[in-house]
């Protein structure tokens, strides 16, 4: 059987792209308490429009010139870049804290305009990366994707969920014999790659769920 194909997009931070306007997070806060929302949207849509096309470009330019924007059944991870890691539990780390499906260019950008915007105000000049899959030439379901990562994290984190996952309702996984390489985003780093600082929410609580909230495939 076939390799499935990640694509990993990494080293995305939202504070450069703020950077990039002579801005901060604690500036960008300023300006939302100080103008009106639409002055505050409009520099956040900004930004994740910037972030967005360098996004679809490195996607291009890993995939022959196929366009992330056409992924419309495809599945992906959201994870910390550089050397971090969310400290789950005693004895398990991880880089990841979402993983989703469906249409995958439309589904991240309208996380990034939302909650993971704020997400990475909290963790300030962390990096974000992201494993994308296109399963359209594929005899795998996203949804079933989907679902046998959140089982895999499920079952090796001891209980938890990424951090930014709630529940799936889905129950059945019906795909049978996964390609080689189907759980990618969840292996473990090597070497040089190995995360060195550990990072815990205080509420763990706080963050879960909010990804799927007003976005749609």
């Amino acid at each position: 059987m076939e390799t499935l194909a990640w694509t990993l997009l990494d080293g995305y931070s939202i504070e450069s792209q703020l950077n990039a306007d002579g801005l901060s997070f604690s500036a960008f806060d300023i300006v939302t308490k100080t103008f009106k929302m639409t002055g505050a949207e409009k520099l956040r849509g900004k930004v994740v429009g910037r972030l967005g096309s360098e996004l679809r470009q490195e996607y291009r330019e890993q995939n022959g010139d196929k366009d992330i924007n056409l992924v419309t059944g495809g599945c992906y991870s959201i994870s910390l870049g550089g050397a971090f890691q969310v400290r789950y539990s005693d004895v398990f780390n991880s880089r990841v804290v979402y993983i989703g499906s469906g249409n995958v260019f439309g589904r991240l950008k309208g996380h990034l305009k939302g909650k993971l915007f704020d997400f990475a105000g909290a963790i300030r000049g962390v990096p974000l990366r992201f494993h994308v899959a296109d399963l359209k030439e594929t005899d795998v379901s996203h949804k079933d994707l989907e679902q046998a990562l959140l089982n895999k994290f499920l079952t090796e984190s001891g209980g938890s969920l990424p951090l930014m996952n709630k529940i799936n309702a889905k129950a059945d996984v019906k795909t049978k014999g996964w390609p080689k390489g189907w759980d990618k985003p969840l292996h473990k780093d090597k070497g040089q790659q190995i995360a060195k600082w550990l990072i815990q929410p205080v509420s763990f609580d706080a963050w879960k769920g909010v990804l799927d909230k007003g976005v749609s495939d």
